[in-house]
């Protein structure tokens, strides 16, 4: 499986603009023009802290979720042999399908 991981600027457009950040700035731009400055400077500051944070927070959430999806091992699934017998199978962690019941040794690294 692969999941791709989104671009900074298109985390910014479709998860950090939103209505929260919109009305600080909204707010931002009120508290300047009735002379607040170091008050909208201050909340100017944390705004664009804020934005940051969340941004690389959501990369690198977004980048440790592809790297773990490219985990691949051999695993013991228990499967039906045709004849109403269950047997368990060795096969690829990419072959698993919902339902699967498996066996996870302990000597395996989960990540």
């Amino acid at each position: 499986m692969d999941i791709k991981v989104k671009p900074i600027y298109r985390i910014f457009v479709e998860d950090v603009l939103n209505t929260f950040y919109l009305f600080q700035c909204f707010s931002l731009t009120v508290w300047y023009i009735d002379g607040f400055w170091m008050y909208a400077t201050t909340l100017g500051f944390m705004l664009l802290i804020s934005i940051y944070g969340e941004l690389s927070t959501m990369y690198s959430n977004l980048f440790m979720l592809s790297e773990m999806a490219r985990y691949e091992c051999q695993i013991k699934v228990r499967r039906n042999s045709g004849q109403g017998n269950t047997d368990f199978k060795e096969i690829n962690s990419t072959d698993l399908v919902p339902g699967d019941v498996f066996v996870i040794p302990l000597d395996i690294p989960l990540p």
